[in-house]
């Protein structure tokens, strides 16, 4: 007689646990840079833009108030984008 194959011990219904995932530090570091820098800035440059009307004659702090505001826009873009992959690594 040939041997026969049992298949319901070699077949584990239960996964067997494989290495648990560390956290991606520097992901989580750059995620929150760009999501507090995107909050940040705009209100900074709502400071300096204040600043700048009570000292009319000084045009940096105009410069720097516009810098602030539209660095604002692709740090919060970035933050958003981070935050998906993030959320995709941990499913």
């Amino acid at each position: 007689m040939a041997a026969r194959l049992d298949t319901a011990a070699t077949i584990s219904p239960v996964k067997a646990a494989g290495p648990v995932p560390r956290p991606r530090y520097g992901l989580i570091f750059a995620l929150l840079i760009c999501l507090v820098g995107g909050i940040v800035a705009p209100l900074l440059g709502l400071v300096l833009s204040i600043v700048h009307a009570l000292v009319p004659g000084d045009t940096r702090l105009a410069t720097a108030s516009m810098a602030f505001t539209f660095v604002s826009i692709p740090l919060l873009l970035t933050g958003a984008h981070l935050m998906d992959i993030f959320d995709r690594r941990r499913r």
